[in-house]
């Protein structure tokens, strides 16, 4: 009778340390994994943002070779390139290129119009795309950082290491404003 009390106490003791080992090994797989994916994570937004900032600036370099500008007129169109790409969803954008494009003197007959009007479009375009991945690489790692269970091994593994709030997309003064103020306004021609 003792000896089969001490078996059971074994059974006991060793199911206890096997239970013991399961959850050590669950803590340590799931701090391990959100590690692997808080470094991922992170990364992906900020190398996103930076590709974003990449995509800006080939964009405004396309459109000053295309455009033929010469050197002393380059830093104004990069910053109107920018300025527009800031409101850049809208016709006002394209007559804010045209009227610079105009005002700088510069030469251009209709198929290089119609050339800068396709590199002015493909770069908004392009620019919107980036903006959309970097978007869904930035919700989604704010939404693993509110989940329950990733959320807390993310904590645990020292997530988050940068603040999302610095990293956001290029917006127009006319979206925040209509934002603001909850009425979107027609753009006038």
């Amino acid at each position: 009778m003792k000896q089969q009390q001490g078996k059971a106490l074994v059974a006991v003791m060793v199911s206890f340390v096997v239970l013991i080992v399961f959850l050590i090994g669950v803590c340590a797989i799931s701090w391990y994994s959100a590690m692997s994916y808080g470094n991922q994570a992170e990364k992906g937004v900020e190398y996103a943002h930076r590709d974003l900032q990449q995509v800006l600036g080939q964009y405004s370099i396309k459109v000053q070779e295309a455009a033929n500008v010469p050197k002393r007129y380059q830093e104004r169109l990069k910053d109107t390139m920018v300025s527009v790409m800031t409101a850049r969803m809208g016709d006002d954008g394209m007559k804010a290129q045209w009227a610079w494009l105009q005002e700088a003197g510069i030469q251009y007959d209709a198929s290089m119009e119609q050339k800068l009007q396709q590199i002015i479009e493909a770069g908004r375009n392009e620019f919107q795309n980036k903006q959309t991945l970097f978007l869904d690489k930035k919700r989604a790692y704010d939404t693993a950082l509110g989940s329950p269970w990733r959320g807390m091994w993310l904590t645990v593994a020292g997530y988050p290491k940068i603040n999302l709030d610095e990293f956001d997309v290029v917006t127009s003064a006319h979206s925040d404003e209509a934002f603001r103020t909850g009425q979107d306004k027609a753009v006038e021609f």
